[in-house]
């Protein structure tokens, strides 16, 4: 598996994570575990989407000269 996609499978990941506790404020209020585990995703998304711009940003080639 190449590094796209195990950041593609870690952000569909994040993506279900917020879908299932989106639900449970839904059900529960707002509970503060519940909260507090939001919290926690919102960060774990600002860090998968920073860590995400930073591989797949294109690479600078130097040009070499070959005689």
């Amino acid at each position: 598996m190449t590094i796209h996609e195990d950041l593609d499978r870690t952000r569909q990941a994040v993506q279900a994570l917020e879908k299932s506790l989106l639900a449970l404020r839904n059900q529960l209020g707002p509970h503060l575990d519940v909260l507090g585990l939001m919290d926690d995703l919102e960060r774990c998304s600002t860090d998968l989407h920073r860590l995400e711009q930073q591989v797949r940003a294109p690479h600078r080639h130097e040009l070499v000269v070959i005689p």
